[in-house]
C-alpha cells in the first residue's frame, strides 16, 4: 500500500507599510487576537504561523538572527508573543495552532507576518522584510493597504520595488487587501466603489495590472469572533463592532459587490451569505448578544471571507498548476 502523501505548505506572504493593519487581518483569518496590533509599529520580527486544526493550543518558540532557538512554549499567549516581539535577540517567531475564524482554510496554510519596512525608528525593519522574501518560499502574497493613507510615498516606493521582485518570481500571485473600510463615512460622501477605484488606479500607475483588490474591516470581523465565543471585548472594540453591524444592516453585501477577485471566488461568498438565516434583533438591553449564525454571517460579509476563499483559490490554483 503507498503511504498517503503529506499536505504541502502553502505560505502566504503578508506585507504592508507600518500601521496599516497586518496584525488585524491576520488575527481575523486565525480568529484570535494573537498577535498585537495597534496604530504604531508593533511587528519588529517576522512572525510564521501554521494552520494546524487538530491542535487544542497554539505552540511557539523564537528564534535569534543565527536561527538558535532562544525559547520555547506548548502553550503561548498573545502577551508571550508581544514579550518575543519586542526583544531585541529576537528574529523569527514560529507559531502553530487552530484557526478558527472559518472551515474554507485547510491545514498547513503558514502566514508570515513581516516588519513594516518604512518604521523611522528602526531602519532595519525594510532589510528584515527583504530577508523574508529571500528566504519564505511564498506561493502567495497579501498586501495590506489602510484606506486612510492609501496613496502615500511610502506605500509607491514599497509597491514598486515589490513589483520588480514579483516580476522575477514566475507565477507568484499578489492580492490587495484594503483595510478599514468600516471607518469610511458615507454621509460626507466617502463612497467605497470609488476608493475601490482610486486603489485600482493607484496600483497600475505602480505596475500591477488589473490588481485583485479585497475591501476588509478586519479588526471588526476579529471583534466578531471574539464575540462568537464569548471573550471580553473592550469598549472601544464594541463600539467598533456596532459599527460593523449597521453597515451591515445597510448594505450587506457591498464589500463582497465591491471585491475584485475571480468570479469563482465571489460565488463562494455569495453561497456562504445565502446559506445563513437573516440577522435577527439582539435581545432588549444587549445590542451585541447576537446568535452564533449572526456573528458568521458579520464575517462574511466583512471581507474576510473572501480573502479565505481567495487563498484557498489560488492554493488550488498553485497545485493543479
Amino acid at each position: 500500500m503507498k503511504e498517503k502523501k503529506a499536505t504541502p505548505l502553502f505560505n502566504v506572504l503578508v506585507l504592508a507599510t507600518v500601521s496599516a493593519g497586518k496584525s488585524s487581518l491576520i488575527n481575523a483569518l486565525i480568529g484570535r487576537e494573537l498577535l498585537h496590533s495597534a496604530n504604531e509599529a508593533t511587528t519588529a520580527c517576522v512572525a510564521s504561523i501554521e494552520h494546524r486544526p487538530h491542535q487544542v493550543r497554539f505552540h511557539g518558540r523564537c528564534l535569534s538572527s543565527t536561527g538558535r532557538e532562544l525559547i520555547r512554549h506548548d502553550d503561548v499567549s498573545a502577551d508571550q508573543i508581544r514579550s518575543w516581539n519586542s526583544d531585541a535577540q529576537v528574529r523569527q517567531i514560529d507559531l502553530s495552532g487552530p484557526f478558527r475564524s472559518s472551515q474554507s482554510l485547510a491545514n498547513r496554510l503558514v502566514l508570515h507576518d513581516t516588519p513594516g519596512p518604512n518604521n523611522s525608528m528602526d531602519a532595519d525593519h525594510e532589510k528584515r522584510v527583504f530577508d523574508a522574501w529571500r528566504k519564505i518560499p511564498a506561493q502567495f502574497v497579501l498586501y495590506v493597504l489602510d484606506i486612510g493613507q492609501l496613496t502615500t510615498a511610502d506605500n509607491k516606493e514599497l509597491l514598486v520595488k515589490l513589483h520588480r521582485r514579483i516580476k522575477a518570481r514566475s507565477g507568484l500571485r499578489i492580492a490587495f487587501v484594503l483595510n478599514k473600510v468600516d471607518l469610511l463615512d458615507r454621509e460626507r460622501g466617502e463612497d467605497l466603489e470609488a476608493y475601490v477605484a482610486q486603489a485600482r488606479a493607484f496600483l497600475e500607475e505602480a505596475g500591477f495590472i488589473d490588481p485583485m483588490i479585497v475591501p476588509t474591516m478586519a479588526a471588526a470581523a476579529l471583534y466578531a469572533t471574539m464575540a462568537r465565543h464569548e471573550e471580553p471585548l473592550t469598549r472601544g472594540q464594541r463600539a467598533r463592532l456596532r459599527q460593523a453591524l449597521q453597515a451591515m444592516e445597510d448594505h450587506e453585501q457591498r464589500l463582497v459587490s465591491a471585491a475584485i477577485v475571480p468570479a469563482a471566488v465571489r460565488r463562494r461568498v455569495f453561497k456562504d451569505l445565502s446559506d445563513l438565516e437573516p440577522i435577527s434583533p439582539a435581545p432588549p438591553g444587549d445590542d451585541l448578544a447576537l446568535a452564533t449564525e449572526d456573528w458568521h454571517r458579520l464575517v462574511c460579509m466583512s471581507g474576510i471571507r473572501t480573502v479565505e476563499h481567495l487563498i484557498k483559490h489560488q492554493r488550488s490554483a498553485y497545485e493543479n498548476s
